[in-house]
């Protein structure tokens, strides 16, 4: 091969992978953290922040507080929420290729700031079944069922997936 030629083929495959960068989709920002005491909101007697209160009538009222301690499947799935609408933030409101790059939990259980494979592979699957982005982030993703004992959580609670929002 020439000299000319190798250079001309140095050229295209950096041209390539130019292309090839650019038609890949950003990736989610990585997750914030909430810092409480920046919001100053009122504390309950435990410490608390409180979100809301309704007085009831009586000498109670229901109070709303935020425990960023708390560690159960409405959470973990809130967390994988969130990831997802980092996608949708990044990419201008689509989520096909930037799903791949959302941070994967230790386990299927899930955790903060990642989703279970599970919930990965059952958006893929959907998408794979010709499902629009929309529909499978809402078979995956939202339903819940890829969040062990997410839908046992609700259920107890009186809820369904659609009524309940992160």
């Amino acid at each position: 091969m020439t000299r000319y030629a190798t250079l001309a083929a140095v050229v295209l495959l950096a041209g390539a992978c130019d292309l090839f960068y650019e038609a890949q989709p950003p990736t989610p920002p990585p997750p914030a953290h909430v810092d409480t005491a920046e919001l100053d909101l009122p504390t309950d007697s435990d410490g608390d922040p409180g979100l809301a209160e309704v007085p009831t009538g009586g000498a109670y009222s229901v109070r709303a507080v935020y425990d960023d301690t708390v560690d159960d499947p409405l959470r973990r799935w809130a967390e994988c929420l969130d990831r997802v609408a980092a996608c949708y933030h990044v990419n201008e409101g689509r989520v096909d290729g930037c799903v791949d790059f959302i941070e994967l939990c230790d386990d299927s259980a899930g955790g903060f700031g990642c989703c279970p494979s599970a919930c990965i592979d059952d958006f893929e699957s959907a998408r794979g079944r010709g499902l629009n982005e929309d529909d499978a982030v809402d078979e995956s993703f939202v339903n819940g069922t890829c969040i062990p004992g997410f839908q046992d959580q609700i259920a107890a609670a009186g809820l369904t997936p659609g009524e309940v929002s992160p």
